[in-house]
């Protein structure tokens, strides 16, 4: 009868022990790889528990044991299922994505994309690039829409409006901008016509020229007239009439009116680079009206030529076969710049 109580009773503290033990393993797992590291496999880590990816505990082919609750971007070493070699990772800032670890304390430097779309008109470039002339450097800065060389200026023409420029124009002077629009940019590109557009917008609203339209249009050599009717004509060089405008060059001159200011963009862009060119102290004079002032150098004689050189007109800008700039001085108070 002893013996048979012995033995039941041992049998009895095995079962004992057996139940403790199982209860003890399922409540607190062995951690195999202990936790020591970052990482931002995944936000949903900011979250983790218990089944969070379910029993299995797996995510994205690798699988893990836990020891407790980890913190933020915390997670234990990973395991592949498919490698069973242990995956070390590095410590990796938050705000970094994963194996792209950076030396401490160096600057990180962000460049921001170039917006290639104009916001303002699907035509116009987003950005445009100023490159000035090895050969002349003295020459008008070349504006190109594909940079040339790594010292190029970048222009961020997208959205260079300024509604409070709006200018009302009524129907008859309307008809008179966009045909002058043509005869003086009729083989221009969109932009090109905008610039002209601008000019011619921007001699009428500023006031610089005074508040007489048809003189002002008279003194900018547009060939524009105003009849006694109250009609604008425009001729062209030849002394016909500008009779049939196309849609392109109608836009341009809305655009101008409605207060784009992509020139004066440009052209503050430009005296910023003539300024570290040639040391100089050029300010707002050179762009505060944008480009009221062209020319087409190929079309123009020396003495004309002599009068737009650097010295008289500090900053200018060429554009397909135009030049455009918004100051210039007469002979008398030329700079001495080359």
């Amino acid at each position: 009868m002893y013996k048979r109580n012995i033995k039941v009773l041992r049998v009895g503290i095995f079962f004992w022990i057996f139940y403790v033990t199982a209860i003890m393993s399922i409540s607190y797992p062995v951690l195999k790889y202990p936790v020591k590291t970052y990482c931002t496999v995944s936000s949903d880590f900011e979250n983790f528990s218990d089944t969070a990816y379910g029993k299995e505990n797996k995510i994205e082919g690798y699988s893990f044991e836990r020891e407790h609750p980890v913190e933020k971007y915390q997670v234990p070493n990973l395991v592949s299922d498919d490698d069973t070699t242990n995956i070390e990772k590095e410590v990796i800032e938050p705000s970094q994505s994963e194996g792209e670890q950076e030396p401490e304390n160096q600057e990180v430097i962000v460049q921001e994309e170039e917006p290639a779309v104009s916001m303002i008109d699907s035509r116009l470039p987003g950005i445009v690039y100023i490159h000035i002339n090895e050969d002349k450097p003295e020459a008008p800065l070349m504006l190109l829409e594909e940079r040339k060389s790594e010292t190029d200026v970048i222009v961020d023409i997208s959205s260079a409006i300024d509604n409070q420029k709006a200018y009302q124009a009524n129907q008859e002077l309307f008809l008179c901008i966009c045909k002058v629009v043509f005869r003086e940019s009729g083989n221009q590109p969109f932009l090109g016509k905008l610039f002209v557009a601008e000019g011619l917008v921007s001699r009428i609203a500023s006031g610089v020229y005074g508040s007489d339209i048809p003189a002002i249009l008279k003194q900018g050599g547009y060939g524009a007239e105003l009849d006694e009717n109250g009609v604008y004509h425009v001729y062209h060089l030849d002394g016909t009439e500008v009779i049939d405008v196309p849609q392109a060059d109608i836009d341009a001159a809305i655009l101008a009116l409605s207060g784009t200011t992509i020139s004066k963009e440009i052209l503050e862009k430009a005296t910023q680079v003539r300024n570290e060119q040639y040391s100089l102290s050029l300010g707002p004079e050179c762009y505060q009206y944008g480009s009221i002032y062209h020319y087409a150098p190929d079309l123009v004689g020396e003495k004309e030529l002599n009068k737009r050189v650097i010295n008289c007109v500090p900053v200018s800008f060429e554009y397909y076969d135009h030049a455009f700039y918004g100051f210039w001085l007469n002979k008398k108070y030329a700079m001495n710049i080359v």
